[in-house]
């Protein structure tokens, strides 16, 4: 997985923890019980794991930048952090829910990576566990097709087709429920 623009992130995040209204990031992370435990793919600085642990979870939380885990500690110390790769994430732990929000699993530019990713993260999963991803594919929105033919603006395959979505998926056993956000696509495998 690569690396994003720290700052646009941090300024994402102040934005979306003001705005009072729902928008796809709260009604995502609104899936999860409280009291569960989770495993955070790609935290970023922290905001779906303080969330979590604010309504009891037990979060443990992973992200290859190791500043984007320093400032995660800073706002939630009370969570487990790894730095690395969760390709190659391998432990032992089994999980009530896997969350991969925020288009992290976008960054895996590879389709190949994505399904990778999507099999690891339901190998972590606990009998009746769920999996909730969210991301952004190319006819989402006019701005993800603009950019999605615009090598200059970001590397070509951000932004998955609907039917390499569908793929993320095949061989897996579980129900799989999806809905549109504005232009985030939510998915939910329940195990």
């Amino acid at each position: 997985m690569q690396k994003m623009n720290l700052k646009h992130y941090e300024q994402t995040i102040k934005s979306m923890t003001k705005t009072p209204e729902l928008n796809d990031w709260r009604l995502t992370i609104g899936l999860v019980k409280p009291n569960s435990r989770v495993l955070s793919i790609g935290c970023g600085s922290g905001r779906e794991v303080k969330y979590l642990v604010e309504i009891g979870c037990n979060v443990t939380a992973i992200d290859i930048d190791p500043e984007c885990v320093r400032l995660s500690k800073e706002i939630e110390p009370n969570a487990k952090y790894i730095v690395g790769d969760a390709l190659n994430l391998n432990i032992d732990i089994k999980f009530d829910y896997v969350i991969c929000l925020n288009r992290t699993i976008n960054y895996l530019l590879d389709q190949q990576d994505k399904v990778n990713l999507v099999n690891k993260m339901y190998s972590f999963l606990k009998p009746h566990g769920r999996l909730i991803i969210s991301t952004t594919h190319f006819f989402s929105s006019i701005k993800s097709m603009c950019v999605s033919v615009l090598p200059t603006r970001t590397k070509l395959g951000y932004y998955p087709r609907p039917s390499q979505i569908g793929k993320w998926f095949e061989g897996l056993e579980g129900e799989i429920f999806t809905s549109k956000i504005d232009s985030t696509q939510v998915i939910l495998l329940k195990k």
